[in-house]
């Protein structure tokens, strides 16, 4: 039996707004049912301690099959974006 294809969806945002959080670093874990992205962002370098201060602000957790859906999302949109601006360096990233 067929799922059937919703044409229409409709997004709510909350009463009291839309969470909007900044991040600029990501760390991961995995179960075997579901895939955890923890994001932050990068505070402070202290190249005479040799370390990076990250402040951890969200916790993003999703099946397997959503991650999987992200992955092509996003190589997409990272495609198009580096036909357009050229190849992102990612030997960039400091730590």
């Amino acid at each position: 039996m067929e799922e059937p294809t919703l044409t229409n969806v409709e997004y709510v945002e909350p009463d009291d707004g839309r969470l909007i959080v900044y991040a600029n670093n990501v760390m991961w874990g995995v179960t075997s049912y579901d895939v955890r992205l923890l994001f932050g962002e990068l505070l402070e370098i202290d190249p005479k301690e040799n370390k990076a201060v990250i402040e951890q602000r969200v916790q993003v957790t999703m099946s397997w099959l959503q991650a999987k859906q992200l992955l092509e999302i996003l190589q997409g949109k990272i495609a198009a974006y580096e036909a357009k601006n050229g190849v992102i360096d990612t030997k960039m990233v400091p730590y």
